[in-house]
């Protein structure tokens, strides 16, 4: 039963997701879909193997980091893109939710074609919703 519930939710979550909307430029709103913290770890449970993507520098992902994610600094995230499968759902975290932004943005403006998703409040809303005892920089 609760795995028909945890299943249940993981696919209402991955088809309705959460979207929020900030001003890029003056001329268009672009969506931004997020997702919480607490949400992605109700996803983990279910898929062990899904694709995050951490885009702040080494020496972050060595002090913190949500596990089986793949470092790709924001720097590098044009040029490795290739490392994402547009067939699976890609979220994608920083500290605090700006980097992944910019991340998402560079991503979509060099024609990746997946789904992308922002973890609402980075690293730090996963120490805070998550896991309590992650070091916060």
């Amino acid at each position: 039963m609760e795995k028909s519930l945890l299943l249940m939710l993981a696919l209402f979550l991955l088809s309705m997701g959460t979207c929020s909307f900030r001003q890029d430029d003056a001329k268009e709103d672009k969506a931004l879909e997020e997702i919480t913290a607490t949400e992605l770890n109700q996803l983990m449970q279910y898929d062990p193997e899904i694709q995050i993507i951490d885009v702040r520098e080494p020496y972050e992902y060595e002090i913190a980091r949500i596990p089986n994610s793949k470092l790709i600094p924001l720097g590098e995230i044009t040029k490795r893109m290739n490392e994402l499968d547009p067939l699976r759902v890609a979220f994608v975290y920083c500290r605090s939710g700006g980097r992944s932004a910019k991340a998402i943005e560079e991503l979509k403006k060099h024609g990746y074609e997946g789904r992308l998703v922002n973890l609402k409040g980075g690293i730090l809303a996963w120490a805070d919703e998550v896991d309590k005892s992650m070091p916060k920089y």
